[in-house]
């Protein structure tokens, strides 16, 4: 296992922590008390985004869910005319 030693501006270790503790092969060893600032609508809905995200790859390690392909997720997009 590889440790690493990250810097992170005050304002935003609260924010990078949620984000990295989503990772089930991520061990946090010392966890520093942070304030919680809040998130702006924005940042709520990218943490979201994000933790869903690492939920489903996670849930597909397991074998429990499936992924598209990335031919199944272009074929998505252009149904929904977010792509020609």
């Amino acid at each position: 296992m590889r440790q690493l030693t990250i810097s992170i501006p005050d304002n935003h270790a609260s924010f990078f922590l949620k984000v990295v503790k989503a990772f089930d092969f991520v061990k946090v060893e010392k966890n520093i008390k942070v304030e919680e600032p809040s998130l702006s609508a924005e940042q709520k809905r990218i943490l979201d985004g994000i933790s869903e995200a690492v939920n489903e790859v996670n849930l597909h390690k397991k074998g429990i869910k499936k992924m598209q392909t990335f031919d199944e997720m272009i074929a998505e997009f252009k149904e929904e005319g977010l792509i020609p």
